[in-house]
């Protein structure tokens, strides 16, 4: 932004595989991690998210050792701090830059659609926090129903959007990725019903 140097092509390609890659990978190491440390271990993991994070820094320390604690505060601590930097700063700028491509809209009113994203974004995390902080099950339960509902919505918008007007028609998806793309909705829409049924049908 401050230098005026718009991102090309390949660019933001690389910065897309990185990210997706690097999310793999810690992905990867976040469920071996939990494989290995807390799984089997007969732990009766606690239902607040205060004594269920006690109870996760215990077990790595008591599996790493003692001298780890610290270490694994801080990173707790970071995870934590990144993940509210991103929701409340990232995430209203990408819904203020979506409305600013639905709409051409003036600088000044795209500050103020970002203000009132920031707004909402902070309303809705702190009702979340608010009402679920006391029991992490169901908290767990509705940040997997969110993702799943808006799943095939936001893979839906991301195809119109690779396939839309504003990218040239060099650099949208061939035929391959097209039904590639089709195939992963119907993929996401299968297994959102599938969740929700078994969630609350079943």
């Amino acid at each position: 932004k401050q230098t005026g140097h718009f991102a090309t092509v390949k660019e933001s390609s690389i910065d897309f595989y990185l990210g997706y890659l690097s999310a793999v990978v810690l992905a990867v190491l976040f469920v071996g991690l939990g494989a290995l440390v807390m799984y089997g271990t007969g732990e009766t993991f606690a239902a607040g998210g205060v004594g269920f994070s006690q109870q996760l820094v215990s077990l790595y320390t008591a599996s790493i050792g003692d001298w780890s604690r610290l270490l694994i505060l801080s990173a707790a601590f970071v995870t934590m701090f990144s993940t509210t930097l991103t929701c409340l700063d990232g995430y209203p700028r990408s819904l203020a830059a979506c409305c600013a491509l639905i709409k051409d809209i003036p600088p000044v009113t795209f500050a103020r659609i970002h203000r009132f994203w920031i707004f909402a974004s902070t309303l809705a995390a702190g009702l979340v926090v608010l009402f679920l902080v006391t029991n992490l099950l169901d908290l767990l339960t509705f940040a997997a129903v969110i993702s799943f509902i808006t799943s095939p919505i936001l893979a839906y918008i991301n195809y119109r959007v690779m396939n839309g007007s504003n990218v040239p028609e060099t650099h949208r998806p061939g035929i391959f990725l097209k039904v590639l793309s089709w195939a992963g909705l119907a993929f996401f829409t299968l297994m959102t019903l599938g969740y929700l049924y078994v969630t609350f049908l079943h």
